[in-house]
């Protein structure tokens, strides 16, 4: 289009202080001339955004990718354990038919799928839920695939390994604070202001509710307005 014409917007950012990797799949625009435009609303002058190592490749005619994989870190039963499976349309063409597995990472069995009909846009993404079984108790390694007979790139079709960790029948799950509390802090026990931190939490015997027994495992939650993934957490434990 004319640079002097109005302009189309085609993705909103929502920015942060560490750099982040963007795809804007431009597959509508395919045999046209266009202008590209950075524009930032961060409500203000003397703002400054930065970009590094722009890349514009083309895009193959099918492809689809694993996005993301999300489920429970733990369970007390092994049955009907929900997963969250998302996949992208990264080609140029719309694609139907595909589909989505869930597999054991260690043994390469599916533990779950499901034939998606649904049209998926080429640059959109979708959301799709299964379900399975993890019937004996263990740590379990969960990964995520999409399959489809034209996907020519076969490297982005699988997700990382997700751990679920089934609980022995005489577990038991204890929650050592007071969710009736009104104070809260951003800070710990991880502060990611900073690129490292180093903190200590002492978790009382009248806190943890059982006199005796084996820690198998502790889960933190929190309520940040962004998401944190892959944050590279060490906790360590000790009596």
């Amino acid at each position: 289009s004319d640079p002097a014409s109005a302009f189309n917007l085609l993705q909103s950012v929502e920015l942060s202080t560490s750099w982040s990797l963007v795809d804007l799949n431009l597959a509508g625009y395919s045999g046209s001339d266009q202008h590209l435009v950075f524009k930032h609303g961060l409500g203000g002058t003397y703002r400054s955004i930065y970009l590094d190592d722009l890349e514009i490749v083309s895009l193959p005619a099918y492809d689809l990718s694993l996005q993301a994989l999300s489920g429970p870190a733990y369970a007390a039963d092994g049955n009907n354990l929900s997963y969250s499976v998302q996949v992208k349309n990264e080609s140029y063409n719309p694609m139907q038919l595909y589909t989505v597995q869930l597999l054991n990472a260690q043994t390469s069995a599916v533990l779950s799928q499901d034939i998606i009909n649904a049209v998926l846009q080429a640059g959109n993404s979708a959301t799709h839920t299964l379900i399975c079984n993890l019937p004996n108790p263990g740590m379990y390694q969960i990964i995520a695939r999409v399959l489809h007979g034209s996907d020519s790139v076969s490297d982005n079709n699988s997700s990382l390994p997700l751990a679920t960790h089934i609980l022995a029948p005489d577990a038991q799950i204890h929650h050592m604070s007071d969710a009736s509390a009104s104070s809260t802090a951003n800070s710990l026990p991880f502060n990611f202001y900073w690129k490292n931190s180093v903190t200590e939490s002492i978790y009382l015997a009248e806190e943890i509710f059982f006199p005796n027994g084996t820690i198998a495992g502790i889960e933190y939650h929190y309520e940040f307005v962004q998401d944190l993934a892959a944050q590279p957490l060490k906790v360590w434990i000790k009596n």
